[in-house]
């Protein structure tokens, strides 16, 4: 198993809401998915399991995440990310271009991730 640290420092503007956050990373190699999964299954217990797949498209400095999820159907994300000195209004302006683009109302507008949703039902 082989392990990274990285520490980023972003802003997101997702579907036109905004949050900063200072993300900071341990990402490593694991040798058997299934054995890591029981492992960690039995430490602290497994919620929901979401299964998608997603194509990431860049634009900018926008990530254009297009993700089909099992159960629940399929999905875009815009997520700008800032430096940490950004007043965020660059970010909106692209995020408000994006939505104009692919006709993201505001009542289209999801603010709960895709396991809140699994395990309310959809």
């Amino acid at each position: 198993m082989t392990r990274t640290h990285t520490e980023r420092h972003n802003s997101h503007l997702r579907a036109g809401l905004a949050s900063r956050s200072t993300a900071r990373d341990a990402r490593g190699e694991v040798n058997d998915a299934q054995t890591m999964l029981a492992a960690l299954t039995a430490a602290i217990g497994l919620a929901v399991v979401v299964t998608k797949q997603r194509h990431l498209f860049l634009w900018q400095n926008v990530r254009i995440h297009l993700d089909d999820v099992e159960q629940l159907g399929s999905f875009i994300e815009l997520e700008a990310v800032a430096e940490p000195d950004s007043d965020l209004s660059h970010e909106h302006t692209l995020i408000g271009q994006l939505r104009t683009t692919f006709a993201i109302t505001d009542n289209r507008l999801i603010a709960t991730g895709y396991a809140h949703q699994l395990n309310r039902g959809g």
